[in-house]
């Protein structure tokens, strides 16, 4: 009876190819989860781990589609096509950084977004056109860090396939949240000792905190806690990148005050007008193509001279550590070198200017590599980006010291800190520390992958004494952990429920005649086991799927909940021995089931899983009202009909995209006539659900009678009789 239970629930999993690639057991198993979270709610996010295979598994979903995009950072546009060609499946790229600038593809039946947690900010262009996209089509996203900062962070993706009231609810989100694959114990990487460099410099640290506040532009604020914390994360990656942020302060700063003297307050955009490097501005061209700029107020320069003054003196006070820094810190990494040779090391870090004092320092030495954005900076010939990715990537040879050509130290920013493969490299160095756990996550999973052979090391450079308390980095680490565990604490629930009822497949149960006549119930499988808490498991079949059900008796009342957390702990109390099974606590289960089911039909219908908010949907309302009023007496029966269909789908529809495309519709429709064409336009195309209405069958009961004080009668029937007499 276990069994037939963690066979309904577990499903059967994916086919074991998708083109040239062969499926892992848990991969498959992933691609039949997010098939059926497509089908139930439009949508899934997939939240494996780096290096898990994420791409492979939306392959394999987006096989069974003839048309997909894909969108993702524009890094990783080689990858997908590269691996869609073997999955032989096809599909079209967008850059998220082509749709920040506005280029709008084609929609199709399905999207994937990778790295989707760039679009955690739902008032960006991306976003926006991430949005659209999803409207009407099936959603799969993909982020090993859906959480940065905070759980809105995760409730952001989710907004473009659910509703906010789906959201809320615990047993959907264990369904649309996956993190099935779990890390072997081999990758579990060596952590070495952090990395010295140069000695805290004296009053640095107090120079940043007692930083004037600088002038803001008129349409941005001073945020000097904010300008300090920055400069105390350059401090920490290295002097040259703070000497690096402190200039380009300067330059702007001048560039600033340049346009206050002529009695302008520009925008933040204006003031780029002015920049043109890291040591020029361009004067005075910003007042012909901006000359509506506010006026500037009064005391404007003094504040702006002030800050400007003590950028200037913190400059000088690290002028002569800054070479100092760079060499401690190249010494360091020649110093890993020799102890890991002849593995390959990767370094990575925020700031392109760490990456480059640290190459100039090493430029000398064989196979040392540089990445900063799109350049390569190398002394052992001319090398392509591509080249390198390829040279460090899957089945990469061991390095050889006599290979003039060979890599052995690639030093980058943090723009390959996601979506390549670099398993050539055994260690990783962190060139900074980093602002979230996300971001740390996704650099170690460069290294840490799926077909890494070597035992990983990973190793930090050693933070500045006196940048600790600027920086309070374990205070901020640990509060963004804590959101990234609580958003996922879904996930987990319903992996370690999987993981629970797997073992159920593996144990062999003594079969136990019941007493219960099987005429009545001849598809049914019933059965029930001791507890120290009166409840059951169910299998239920609504709308053709199968659900797993859970129930509790507390006091008077049962409880029937899908919420993973509480059905793992009513199958730890389900492992108890067999005992009778009476035909009266079947039927008061059957009774609390169908009522269970009506009840929740009621309340979806009330509430609705629309994406429109209530005000949202009274304004949608008024309008089709207003607009059916003006119409002929004799159409408006018939037209009230069709037009009430085209309300439903609105109302129902989901997603954050079909909610602005609403907003954009009830305000600039010209006439009711396009109101409705528009309104009929945006509800053709809908995501299919699975419907949780209707009356359900039993497939698998499980029932957990407490131990009975008197044979004759198995104690907790009372409870049962209680909760069937309430019904009635």
């Amino acid at each position: 009876m276990r069994a037939r239970i963690a066979m309904a629930v577990l499903k059967r999993p994916a086919e074991a190819t998708t083109g040239a690639f062969v499926l892992r057991p848990t991969q498959r198993r992933t691609v039949a989860l997010l098939r059926r979270a497509i089908a139930a709610h439009g949508g899934a996010l997939l939240t494996d781990a780096p290096g898990t295979g994420k791409t492979v598994i939306a392959l394999a979903v987006a096989a069974r589609y003839d048309d997909v995009l894909v969108a993702g950072p524009a890094a990783v546009r080689a990858q997908w096509l590269q691996s869609a060609e073997r999955a032989g499946v096809a599909l079209r790229f967008a850059s998220l950084e082509a749709l920040s600038h506005g280029f709008a593809p084609r929609a199709a039946p399905l999207l994937i977004v990778d790295e989707a947690h760039h679009l955690r900010n739902a008032g960006t262009q991306r976003y926006r056109q991430i949005a659209s996209l999803a409207r009407g089509a099936a959603v799969l996203l993909l982020s090993a860090t859906p959480v940065v900062n905070r759980r809105a962070d995760r409730d952001a993706l989710l907004a473009l396939f659910l509703s906010p009231r789906a959201m809320a609810r615990p047993s959907v989100l264990s369904d649309v949240l996956l993190r099935d694959a779990t890390s072997v114990e081999q990758r579990a990487p060596v952590r070495l000792p952090d990395l010295p460099c140069t000695t805290d410099i004296p009053g640095l640290a107090d120079a940043i905190s007692s930083l004037p506040p600088a002038f803001p532009t008129s349409d941005g604020r001073s945020a000097t806690a904010l300008v300090a914390l920055g400069l105390a994360m350059a401090w920490a990656s290295s002097l040259a990148a703070l000497d690096a942020a402190l200039r380009r302060r300067e330059q702007r700063g001048r560039a600033l005050a340049d346009s206050l003297s002529a009695g302008r307050w520009p925008t933040r955009d204006a003031l780029r007008n002015w920049v043109l490097g890291d040591d020029s501005t361009q004067l005075a061209f910003d007042l012909v193509v901006e000359p509506s700029q506010t006026q500037a107020p009064r005391d404007a320069l003094p504040v702006l001279h002030r800050h400007l003054d003590a950028v200037s003196r913190m400059r000088g006070l690290i002028a002569g550590y800054i070479a100092q820094d760079s060499a401690a810190r190249a010494n360091a990494l020649v110093a890993l070198l020799d102890e890991l040779a002849p593995l390959r090391v990767l370094v990575l870090a925020h700031h392109a200017e760490t990456v480059r004092a640290l190459h100039r320092q090493l430029l000398h030495l064989p196979g040392i590599v540089a990445i900063t954005g799109t350049r390569v900076l190398a002394a052992s010939g001319n090398w392509s980006r591509a080249e390198v990715l390829t040279a460090l990537g899957p089945g990469a040879p061991p390095y050889r010291a006599d290979d003039p050509r060979g890599i052995r130290l690639l030093i980058a920013t943090d723009l390959l800190a996601e979506g390549v493969e670099l398993q050539g490299c055994a260690a990783l160095v962190h060139g900074d520390p980093t602002w979230t756990p996300a971001r740390l996550e996704q650099r170690e999973g460069r290294v840490l992958r799926e077909g890494q052979r070597a035992q990983v090391r990973i190793a930090q450079f050693r933070l500045p004494a006196a940048a600790a308390p600027l920086l309070a980095l374990r205070e901020r680490l640990a509060a963004k952990r804590r959101a990234r565990v609580a958003a996922a604490a879904p996930a987990d629930a319903a992996r370690a429920l999987r993981t629970r009822l797997s073992k159920w497949l593996t144990i062999r149960t003594t079969p136990v005649a019941d007493s219960l006549p099987r005429q009545p119930f001849p598809t049914e499988r019933l059965a029930a086991v001791c507890s120290r808490q009166a409840g059951f498991l169910a299998v239920v079949r609504i709308a053709g799927e199968l659900k797993l059900l859970g129930g509790l008796a507390t006091g008077r009342r049962w409880r029937v909940t899908t919420d993973p957390a509480t059905l793992l702990t009513l199958i730890e109390l389900a492992d108890g021995a067999s005992t009778r099974l009476e035909l009266r606590h079947v039927q008061c289960v059957r009774r609390v089931l169908q009522r269970w089911l009506t009840q929740r039909a009621a309340r979806r219908t009330l509430r609705g899983e629309s994406a429109l908010d209530d005000a949202l949907a009274r304004r949608l309302r008024r309008r089709l009202d207003t607009a059916l009023a003006t119409e002929p007496l004799a159409r408006r029966t018939e037209l009230g009909a069709a037009w009430a269909q085209i309300l439903q789908r609105a109302l129902t529809a989901r997603g954050i995209g079909h909610r602005r495309d609403v907003q954009r519709l009830l305000r600039e429709a010209p006439d009711d006539r396009a109101f409705i064409d528009g309104l009929a336009a945006l509800t053709t195309k809908r995501p299919d659900s699975l419907s949780e209405s209707g009356r359900l069958s039993l497939h698998t009961l499980l029932l957990l009678v407490e131990p009975s004080q008197a044979p004759s009668r198995p104690l907790g029937s009372a409870d049962f009789s209680r909760s069937a007499a309430s019904l009635a």
